[in-house]
């Protein structure tokens, strides 16, 4: 009987598969610009976290308000907050029309005038308003307190 031809085969041996290290010179550029702008752009994150923090303490507090609330609370709200983003000469001396023209810049129109409204009645028997009533005019006016300043 003939000996069996594939018996006498021998298994084919192959090298390990080359790592994928060291990369190329452009490879690894890409490699660091992408790891560089994942850095800027985690710092970038982290100082928009940090700037936002007074906005999102006054937003908190402002929801936990309760149902009916006085103006003065609701000034004194808006002052605190106005207070972390620009410095305490420019702003803790304000109180009554000063104040109102002074966060003026930071509303549009119809806001200024239900603001001023509102601090019309401040001092008035009735100054207590419905937190949802004003809730909108809040919301507009802290947002745009803290837009393009840093907070002291």
């Amino acid at each position: 009987m003939a000996p069996d031809p594939l018996a006498q085969l021998k298994d084919i041996i192959t090298e390990p598969a080359p790592w994928s290290w060291p990369l190329s010179v452009s490879a690894n550029l890409v490699v660091l610009v992408l790891i560089v702008a994942l850095g800027l752009g985690l710092v970038v994150l982290w100082r928009r976290h940090r700037h936002l923090r007074p906005l999102r303490c006054a937003q908190r507090e402002l929801k936990a308000l309760p149902a009916t609330v006085t103006i003065a609370d609701v000034s004194g709200l808006m002052k605190r907050t106005a207070l972390c983003y620009y410095p305490r000469e420019q702003v803790a001396a304000l109180s009554g029309t000063e104040w109102t023209q002074w966060l003026a810049q930071f509303q549009s129109p119809d806001h200024q005038r239900q603001w001023q409204q509102l601090q019309q009645r401040q001092y008035q028997a009735n100054a207590e308003v419905s937190r949802d009533s004003i809730t909108a005019l809040l919301t507009h006016t802290l947002k745009r307190l803290s837009k393009g300043r840093k907070p002291c």
